[in-house]
């Protein structure tokens, strides 16, 4: 009976199309977070986004800034990005302010994954906007924007650093918005606010081992696409909440 159940999904597999993996997914983290890449949302001020997303790391946002839509994103707070930092490089978590040769292993894969912007020779660099408004010393019309940055010519010029704030009216080429899908968010494979018939046509497609990098089908992140991740897929049938 295993074995018909394999050929008969292998089969299913085989008629259906296979799906890109989604070109904005960043970084998967060990909570389940599908974090967008930096890339594809940079030029935005503080301000504009939260015209569209709440503050408060968990409520989703609703729209598009401009071309940019964000519907079903929720706009990472400072800590919810030091987290996720935290999986490339522990030292983030008692050191919100890395830098040196001893991250820069670090720094490239996150930029590797996020996209970084080449900012002077061989620097490249990325920031994105948090949700979380500056308080105490730094003044309320600031917000973090942790930042990464990668030089090759000189591993010491390395940083990753979670302090980093700008004014909520600044905006630039190399800072983007720090947005990430919620796990039950996930299972939303082709992006329609609610699982159904084609996100599980999407992951029959994907079956088995993964290939891709990051492997958006791989929703309980076991390196496999399998029997773990339909039941994910069958738990959030329904509109995407």
């Amino acid at each position: 009976m295993a074995t018909a159940s394999i050929v008969v999904t292998g089969v299913i597999a085989a008629l259906l199309p296979v799906a890109p993996l989604a070109a904005d997914v960043a970084f998967i983290d060990s909570q389940g977070r599908e974090w967008r890449k930096l890339d594809g949302t940079i030029g935005r001020t503080w301000l504009a986004v939260a015209g569209a997303c709440p503050t408060d790391g968990v409520t989703p946002c609703t729209g598009a800034l401009g071309s940019l839509v964000v519907d079903g994103y929720v706009w990472a707070t400072r800590q919810q990005v030091q987290e996720m930092l935290a999986e490339f490089s522990a030292a983030v978590v008692s050191q919100p302010c890395v830098s040196g040769a001893d991250v820069s292993t670090a720094a490239d894969s996150i930029l590797f994954h996020f996209g970084g912007f080449p900012v002077f020779d061989s620097i490249v660099m990325a920031s994105g906007l948090t949700a979380t408004s500056g308080s105490g010393a730094l003044p309320s019309s600031y917000a973090y924007a942790p930042s990464v940055q990668t030089d090759s010519e000189f591993l010491g010029g390395s940083l990753i650093c979670t302090t980093t704030a700008v004014p909520k009216s600044y905006a630039d080429s190399s800072q983007g918005i720090w947005l990430f899908r919620p796990p039950q968010c996930r299972a939303d494979l082709d992006g329609d606010g609610a699982v159904g018939g084609s996100d599980l046509g999407m992951l029959l497609a994907a079956w088995g081992p993964c290939t891709g990098t990051p492997c958006g089908r791989d929703l309980d992140a076991d390196g496999a696409v399998g029997g773990g991740d339909l039941g994910v897929l069958l738990a959030a049938w329904g509109a995407c909440r």
